[in-house]
Order: structure tokens, then sequence, then C-alpha cells
């Protein structure tokens, strides 16, 4: 059954490949592929490369894995590839794609039409071209990157949702500040750190952003005393507007000035602006900390 997910009432979301663990690395690029999936835009770190992952080479006894014609069936693909050879003693994938809806089907529920499975299969190759023959070697900042950018060019290539990525790297990581990529870098850093070193990159194309995440997790408002109510802040959106917790989307809403002939119009307008984006935010139904993504057991 094809689970229902209000997390494309979402506007973006953060989440932190610190939370990779052992038991499933992958877990983090899963959820940046479903929510980007359902066009929320997500903002991503490369912290998962402090984690010390060995590489490894897939060695049981090759498994075929059919895929399901569902999102979740892409993005359990692609977590249990990774997880293929971020694990030990794990078996070989080989896909089958039959059950993927050919390009240009309708897709009735979600709008649009279906891509085919050629930006999966090229989703697929892209990991076993990065991970194969490096078996031994450890994951890198890099690994992260182009997993989330590849992540990112796959859900571009598919339906009429369009998202957006934000990478935040280190100031001091000239791998991350030399990247080429067509997503917008930003580096985390905090006040009175020495900028000089990317003074001369910002002033040429506006990149990397710069986030000072102390003082995200330490203020609400400037203008205000400090108060540390968002210490666990691990990150933001990709237009970097909202501080938030890894795994957690933000809810935005719009009201226009223009439409209402009075003040209390006005007012009354924003009571439900602000009930809709409560009842988002608060759905038991959006993705969340404790999505599993998997893969189905051969």
């Amino acid at each position: 059954m094809v689970q229902r997910n209000s997390a494309a009432l979402q506007n973006c979301a953060f989440v932190s490949t610190s939370e990779m663990t052992k038991a499933n690395p992958a877990k983090p690029f899963g959820f940046l592929m479903e929510a980007s999936m359902l066009g929320v835009g997500v903002g991503f770190d490369d912290k998962g490369a402090d984690k010390d992952f060995n590489i490894y080479e897939p060695t049981r006894p090759m498994v075929i894995d059919t895929i399901e014609d569902s999102r979740e069936g892409w993005v359990n693909s692609v977590v249990a590839l990774i997880n293929s050879y971020l694990k030990p003693d794990q078996n070989p994938l080989e896909f089958d794609y039959s059950l993927i809806r050919p390009l240009g089907t309708a897709i009735k529920t979600f709008g649009g039409t279906a891509a085919g499975a050629d930006p999966l299969i090229r989703l697929h190759n892209h990991v076993r071209k990065m991970f194969e023959g490096r078996a031994g070697q450890k994951l890198t900042r890099v690994d992260i990157a182009d997993i989330g950018n590849t992540i990112g060019v796959c859900v571009v290539s598919g339906n009429v949702r369009r998202s957006a990525e934000l990478l935040i790297g280190r100031l001091d990581d000239q791998n991350f500040l030399n990247l080429k990529n067509s997503d917008f870098n930003s580096v985390e850093t905090s006040v009175g750190t020495d900028l000089s070193s990317i003074v001369d990159g910002i002033s040429r194309n506006g990149e990397p952003g710069v986030i000072w995440m102390d003082m995200s997790r330490k203020y609400g408002r400037l203008a205000d005393p400090p108060n540390n109510k968002d210490h666990r802040v691990a990150g933001y959106n990709p237009c970097a507007e909202q501080s938030l917790e890894s795994y957690e989307c933000c809810t935005l809403v719009e009201t226009y000035l223009n439409r209402h002939d009075s003040l209390e119009d006005f007012k009354r307008t924003l009571k439900f602006a602000y009930l809709y984006a409560k009842t988002v935010t608060a759905s038991s139904n959006s993705l969340g900390r404790n999505k599993c993504y998997h893969a189905k057991k051969p």
C-alpha cells in the first residue's frame, strides 16, 4: 500500500548527515530524496564524513530487487544501494525496473507525467561508480555532496514538482569551497571568525554563503536578549531564511494585503493562515525523524 504523506504541504526542510548510523547510513539521504520528490526544498550538510564510515565492496550472492512503482519504491532502492557500500557483508544489488510506469504516463494523484525509469537508473549507476573499487577507503565530504547533488538531478529529471538544495560545509574545507556544481553552498561559522579566505569567491559569484550558527541557536530575534531556545538548530532550508533541526520541516504561508478591504478583513485572513500552517506543521503524517527507509527483504 502506498503511504500518503502530507509533507507535500511543507515548504522546506533540513537534514544533517551527522544522523548517519551504522545500522542505516543512508537514512538522511532517504529523507532528502523523498522530501525533494514531494517538492520540499532540503538543506543538508557533510558532517557524516566525521563519523568515520568505511566503504565496502558487497560480497554476498547477488540479489534482484524489483522496484515498486511509487515514490517510496524509488527512495528505498537508493537507500538500499548506498547501504550496500557503507555496511559490511552486504548483498550486491541489481534492480528490476519493469514495474515503473513508462515515460509520459499520467500521474493521477500528484499531477504531471511520469519520467520513466531513466533518471533512477542514472542515479543508481552514479552511486555504483562512486563507490566501486574503493573498498577500505573512507566516506568523504565530496562523496556526501555528490550523493545529494545526484539525488537532486534525479528529482529534477522527474515530475512537475521542482525542488532545491543547500549544502552546508566547513570554512576550512577547500574541497567543499571548490566544489563545481549548480547548487548554492554555505559555510557554517561563528561570530568573530576570519572570513578572508572566502571573500574573493563571494565577490565573484556570491558563493559560499555564510551561516552564523552560534547566533542562530542563541537568538530568536537579534532585537531581543538571547534565549537559546533554538539550541538544537542544525542547519537551514535552501533559501536560508529558516533555521531548522535535523529532519525538521517548515511551513510557509502567504497573504496579500491588496486582496483585503479592511484591517479586520486582513486579521481574519491571518487567523486562518495561522490555523492552516499549524495544522500542516502538527500533521502526524509529515516527514519526520522516525521515518524508516528500507529495502525489501530478498
